[in-house]
């Protein structure tokens, strides 16, 4: 059985020859039907290996998210261990000290100091930010406007098996 770009290019070649001059109108139309029952029986199978694919993404996502409940059960036994360790070592005041195969201290965050704002702030510390209003451009668009700024593209195509 020819792969199914072999059958298009099949395809695309009979179309070509129709509109040249000299053909055999049987044979052209003959050709023509076998080449769209192969078409359709390679669609037929492709659609059978796509549901198999269908299956398999499932498991797959089942799968993840087993293990990613399995992770999130580690992470918080970790994060027990530590604020279990932390608070001893804040409690005795034993807050920097090293064994034979590690070092511990309590040290400061890094990064950006956080802050806690409250009240009115003044106009000169706040942000105000522009954004596009897609909703309102795409509704003057169907609307018929026409826009300088914006036209509505082209919807996309997709194959659908049912």
């Amino acid at each position: 059985m020819s792969t199914l770009y072999e059958l298009t290019e099949n395809y695309t070649q009979l179309q070509d020859m129709l509109l040249s001059e000299e053909y055999d109108e049987q044979a052209i139309a003959d050709t023509m039907e076998i080449t769209e029952f192969e078409i359709e029986e390679k669609a037929e199978n492709y659609a059978k290996i796509m549901k198999n694919i269908d299956g398999d993404i499932v498991a797959i996502e089942e799968e993840i998210k087993r293990l990613t409940e399995r992770k999130k059960r580690y992470e918080a036994r970790k994060k027990v261990l530590s604020d279990n360790l932390f608070t001893a070592m804040k409690i005795t005041g034993n807050t920097k000290f090293k064994t034979p195969m590690f070092s511990f201290s309590i040290a400061k965050n890094g990064g950006k100091q956080s802050i806690d704002v409250f009240g009115d702030v003044p106009e000169d510390y706040k942000k105000i930010v522009a954004e596009t209003d897609n909703e309102k451009i795409r509704k003057a668009l169907e609307g018929g406007e026409t826009l300088k700024f914006a036209i509505l593209k082209e919807r996309g195509e997709h194959l659908s098996i049912r």
